[in-house]
């Protein structure tokens, strides 16, 4: 009997041996598919990180590009703004220089000591205070060197004693606010 017993037991170690092999068999397989899915997916998933950071990349680079075109758009609004002010501010100005000068046309005449040359010779004060205070200022040209950024030679004339390209005579006065030419000198130049 024991030796039945015995050959009993050997046999159930060997079906338990053999069902622990089998189970590891089983449990190697199945680890092996599971890598196999776990490969995929960690590929699939490496393939959706590459594809979503190359999106993210094209993303910021268009949002930098739009901010930098919307603070190209700002600075050059700003601009268009500051230029068209300065365009109207010497638009309106061209329009109240002819007064200024008549006004200085009768100045020269007003030679005598009536209260009427009086008024004249205080009216062109006040006006040439007024463009003092706008920031206008007249541009000399008298003796100066012919500058055609700032002078419109109308007029030539020969002078032997005169250095050559300078102005000899201005027929209207220049005006500019800051560098801005608002009118042109209009004057006679030696050759």
């Amino acid at each position: 009997m024991q030796n039945i017993d015995q050959n009993e037991e050997k046999k159930k170690d060997e079906i338990a041996e053999e069902s622990v092999m089998e189970q590891t068999e089983t449990n190697k397989a199945e680890e092996c598919c599971c890598d196999c899915e776990n490969q995929e997916e960690k590929a699939d998933l490496q393939g959706k990180i590459e594809q979503l950071q190359c999106e993210n990349a094209e993303l910021n680079d268009k949002l930098l590009r739009l901010m930098a075109e919307y603070d190209n758009y700002r600075k050059r609004s700003q601009k268009e703004k500051v230029m068209a002010y300065s365009e109207a501010y010497a638009d309106a100005l061209l329009l109240v220089l002819p007064i200024v000068d008549n006004v200085d046309r009768a100045a020269e005449f007003a030679t005598d000591d009536s209260e009427m040359s009086k008024g004249v010779k205080m009216l062109a004060t006040q006006c040439k205070e007024m463009l003092t205070k706008a920031g206008i200022e007249e541009i000399k040209a008298k003796d100066e060197q012919f500058d055609p950024n700032l002078h419109n030679a109308i007029a030539h004339s020969q002078d032997e004693n005169a250095p050559a390209n300078t102005i000899t005579k201005v027929f209207l006065k220049g005006y500019k606010k800051d560098d801005k030419v608002i009118r042109h000198s209009l004057v006679e130049v030696t050759n």
